[in-house]
């Protein structure tokens, strides 16, 4: 066994050798990728201390290649440059679709407690031991975060090893046991971004209410958000792939008068689906000031980099496509 795991991770070795920034500046060149903008020694100084080759090169698949001639298989018009536009514009978008997204999971933890204060039937306790004893995976994630973690000064006074009469019971996987006494308002800090969905769509069906925002585009959101916060590239692959988007972001597309073609090839594209996600949701849980302020943001860094990067798009149909289209779901 063991002479079998050591030849194939040979085998790996000799497929994907380590390399060094000269070699893959190398490696660049002989796949088509041009240093006019940069030359190769600021290159590899760049893939040394501001980005590395695996993430600053899986932008290249925004460009088309030749498919035949003695260039068959090489970049059209790429330079490194351009890379490295596209990677400080993922870098920027990142940063501030992480902090839109939380603006969102803030104002729904808002829009939640809003309709729990206008009902008079609704204690805040009775809903959230319905929850949690439908849930017991939630559960225990809330007592593992009142043992440990930034909410267990928080989490400690609603949940206790001691028996009450109006407390839910909760048994970890060691055995232990938790008695949960814990208002709507608490509850909403302890809930991850997933299990807060999970919440919002339960809470307003037990109020006989329709959500305001479906639970699909809610997940788009939160996977666009979990990407952003584990700083993952979000620009690697602009081209369509399939995505289905969903009923209400095709309507808030075709109302911004963005033709039916478009928004059918556009948001068939994952990246390009989960964005509108963010601005669709943004515009309807949060206030009209977070609304202005995080268009704003992204609309700034658009603009910017239209103003800057000109010959790029001009060049580029599918990059120029898809930045046309999120300026017009941005500016109308």
């Amino acid at each position: 066994m063991e002479i079998i795991e050591n030849n194939t991770l040979s085998s790996i070795i000799t497929r994907k050798p380590k390399c060094s920034s000269g070699e893959l500046v190398n490696k660049m060149m002989s796949k088509g990728i041009t240093f006019n903008d940069i030359s190769p020694e600021n290159a590899e100084n760049y893939m040394l201390n501001n980005n590395n080759y695996l993430r600053l090169c899986s932008y290249r698949k925004n460009f088309s290649k030749y498919t035949k001639g003695i260039n068959n298989g090489k970049y059209i018009d790429l330079d490194f440059n351009d890379l490295m536009v596209l990677a400080n514009l993922d870098l920027q978008l990142r940063k501030s679709i992480l902090g839109i997204c939380m603006d969102i999971e803030h104002s729904i933890k808002l829009n939640i407690l809003k309709e729990c204060e206008n009902n008079i039937n609704d204690d805040g306790y009775t809903i959230t031991f319905k929850f949690l004893q439908g849930n017991p995976y939630i559960c225990k994630e809330i007592v593992k975060k009142s043992l440990h973690g930034h909410l267990t000064d928080l989490l400690s006074h609603y949940i206790s090893t001691d028996y009450t009469n109006d407390s839910l019971e909760c048994v970890t996987d060691r055995g232990e046991k938790f008695y949960l006494s814990i208002p709507i308002w608490v509850l909403l800090e302890g809930l991850t971004f997933n299990n807060l969905i999970s919440f919002y769509e339960f809470y307003f069906q037990e109020i006989g209410k329709k959500l305001l925002i479906e639970k699909g585009v809610l997940n788009c959101v939160r996977s666009i958000r979990n990407a952003c916060a584990h700083n993952n590239c979000i620009l690697t692959d602009l081209k369509s792939n399939g995505t289905k988007p969903v009923s209400s972001i095709k309507k808030f597309v075709r109302n911004k008068e963005i033709s039916k073609d478009v928004t059918k090839k556009r948001l068939s594209c994952r990246v390009m689906h989960e964005i509108v996600c963010v601005v669709y949701a943004n515009c309807k849980v949060a206030n009209k000031s977070m609304i202005i302020k995080n268009m704003n943001i992204l609309k700034n860094i658009l603009n910017d980099f239209g103003k800057n990067n000109e010959n790029l798009l001009n060049k580029n149909d599918l990059l120029k496509s898809n930045y046309d289209f999120l300026k017009k779901i941005l500016d109308k």
